[in-house]
This record gives structure tokens, C-alpha cells and sequence, in this order.
């Protein structure tokens, strides 16, 4: 971010320059401070958040964390982190489908299943 609010990065996935200096930046606010990324699809749609740098984005959005974070908070981001990384986005997706379900719906279901054996 830039002292405008905002700084634009725009590099060119078949200059391996470009592409460095785009992803040491990336690196640098989503994994050193925590910024949030989010990949755009096309004609401005609802994107996904990601955590790798994809040099073949048509568009990224990187928003800072929230404020007040703590030691304690980046602790808990740390374990979201691991539990997400042991998960397998194409199992779950199968799953979803085997169900005729969204991914969504999947994971609000899973998420509820928890709560409700962490709480008994």
C-alpha cells in the first residue's frame, strides 16, 4: 500500500523479472504481514482468496489485515493456516459434487459437525 491507499503492480507473466519483483512483493505482504489475497476472475467477479503467488492472475487484490491483531491472534491464524493446508481442495470438491452440494454447503456443514463435537 502505498501512501495513496493504494499501489498497483503490473508485470508480464512471460518476463521472469517482472514476475520476481511481483512475487517478492506478494511474498512480502501476504506472507511477512499477513495481508489477505484474493484472486479476481475475469470482468471483476468474486475471487478466491489465495496464499501463492500466481504470476498468470489476470487480477489480484491484497487488503490488510484487520486491526488489533495480537500474539495471541497470530497464533490462531497459524493454526487456521495448518488445518486448512491439511486439506485437499480437489477431495473436497468431489465430495460436494458426489453430494450434489456446493463446496460452501460442504464446508458450512463440516464446520457445524465440529462446533458440534467440540462442544460435547
Amino acid at each position: 500500500m502505498g501512501q495513496k491507499g493504494d499501489t498497483r503492480i503490473i508485470w508480464n507473466p512471460r518476463d521472469p523479472d517482472e514476475v520476481a519483483a511481483a512475487k517478492a512483493q506478494f511474498d512480502t505482504l501476504v506472507g511477512e504481514k499477513r495481508f489477505l489475497a484474493f484472486n479476481v476472475t475475469a470482468g471483476g467477479g468474486k475471487g478466491e482468496q489465495i496464499r501463492e503467488f500466481d504470476p498468470t492472475a489476470e487480477k489480484l487484490i491484497i487488503a490488510p489485515p484487520m486491526a488489533g491483531g495480537s500474539d495471541a491472534e497470530d497464533e490462531l491464524i497459524e493454526t487456521v493456516d495448518t488445518i486448512v493446508d491439511d486439506l485437499d481442495p480437489a477431495r473436497i470438491q468431489h465430495l460436494a459434487d458426489q453430494h450434489g452440494i456446493t463446496v460452501d454447503e460442504l464446508m458450512r456443514r463440516v464446520v457445524n459437525e465440529m462446533m458440534g463435537r467440540v462442544a460435547a
